[in-house]
């Protein structure tokens, strides 16, 4: 993992000095692929102490990454969605700018639209950190699509390093 970052730096670092990108870029990106890749390793160990076979171990953590990168997100969403038709929150714009956080959260948990967000943030000239959308008139605040990814993915990788380092106890 760490010579997978170590081999992208350069590659990342070439845009930067092309003046392409500015340097918090450059550190979001790699944040991000060290984040991605530190979960999918942690995946990978916990599939392999579950089965013995090498074969099915592929199986099961490509099974979880599809479940964690596709379905978890869409059944958040569309519960979400779910919960803002049906007025849990009692006006209008109070449920609005809720769903909308709650949304713009959930989009933090794929690496392509956290990613897309945080980059439209960062043109927009919204904060890297607690970028407030503007919504019309109203402004949503939320915390960055980039820092959500990257603190789920690395407690999630750290609970499958730590679930399979305990299954590997003799």
């Amino acid at each position: 993992m760490g010579l997978f970052l170590l081999a992208a730096l350069p590659l990342l670092s070439l845009s930067f000095l092309m003046g392409a990108v500015a340097a918090e870029e450059v550190l979001v990106a790699t944040a991000i692929l060290a984040a991605l890749a530190f979960a999918l390793c942690g995946v990978g160990l916990l599939a392999s102490t579950l089965v013995r076979s090498s074969i099915l171990a592929t199986i099961i953590a490509q099974g979880l990454v599809f479940l964690g990168l596709v379905v978890a997100p869409a059944v958040f969403g569309i519960s979400i969605l779910t919960v803002w038709f049906t007025g849990g929150v009692p006006d209008w714009i109070g449920r609005l700018q809720w769903a909308l956080a709650v949304l713009i959260s959930l989009a933090g948990l794929h690496p392509v639209s956290a990613a897309a967000l945080t980059e439209v943030a960062w043109v927009s000239g919204l904060s890297l950190w607690w970028p407030e959308w503007p919504v019309g008139d109203v402004r949503v605040g939320t915390p960055a699509p980039w820092l959500v990814f990257c603190v789920t993915y690395s407690l999630a990788g750290l609970g499958c390093v730590l679930t399979a380092a305990r299954r590997c106890r003799p």
